[in-house]
């Protein structure tokens, strides 16, 4: 099985990103306004495994979005950690492990 996965991000045209959902992460995101208007991320990834290689996975688009506000240096560990700290917040609490969807 194989997940698809694809987010776009539109009206970003001049928009800066700013540490203000978790500052203390440790990485300053430090750029400039968006170059482009709108952002199509797209990837393809084996299901098995998903949630160990989430980051992994991930990561790519990731990078290719922080690049777009002119943000580069991003290490996979902040990727991961912010992943980790999604799935057990409150919100990633109901999302069961188990499922096949998750």
């Amino acid at each position: 099985m194989t997940v698809h996965f694809r987010a776009v991000y539109s009206g970003i045209s001049g928009r800066v990103l700013r540490n203000w959902a978790n500052p203390l992460t440790g990485f300053l995101a430090e750029g400039h306004g968006a170059r482009s208007d709108e952002a199509v991320l797209e990837a393809k990834f084996p299901a098995e495994n998903m949630e160990d290689r989430l980051a992994e996975h991930l990561f790519p688009l990731v990078t290719s979005l922080y690049e777009r506000f002119g943000v580069t240096g991003l290490p996979e560990k902040v990727v991961g950690t912010e992943i980790e700290r999604m799935l057990t917040s409150k919100v990633g609490r109901g999302i069961s492990r188990k499922s096949p969807l998750a």
